[in-house]
């Protein structure tokens, strides 16, 4: 039996706001497809930091939303060191409260935000 496709994700937080990255004018957290088994703290860390390079170390699930097609675990993402953003090419990073995520175009992986 296959376990269901599941979206890890890395949430880091500063002063109220979240780090997500931005493509094409549409906002995305971090992420990798897999499982909580296996070790996806690491496999987040490595994303993450790929991603934004930001060195993080990942903590607990905050977040889990679950459809039938989907699972998505959010994991609290603690920096190593300072937070300057640098994403990867074709990315920005921006700064914004959940709030303000979900009145923003959300890409095809992160429609669920809108859902919290």
């Amino acid at each position: 039996m296959h376990e269901p496709k599941a979206i890890i994700c890395g949430m880091l937080e500063k002063e109220g706001k979240i780090l997500f990255l931005e493509k094409d004018g549409k906002i995305e957290l971090p992420w990798v497809y897999g499982s909580l088994r296996g070790d996806p703290m690491s496999q987040m860390e490595e994303a993450y930091l790929k991603k934004t390079d930001v060195k993080v170390e990942a903590a607990q699930v905050v977040m889990e939303e679950k459809s039938e097609e989907l699972t998505v675990h959010v994991l609290q993402m603690i920096p190593r060191e300072g937070v300057n953003p640098d994403p990867s090419a074709g990315y920005s990073a921006v700064w914004l409260t959940l709030e303000e995520a979900k009145k923003k175009p959300l890409a095809k992986h992160f429609e669920w935000i809108g859902s919290l």
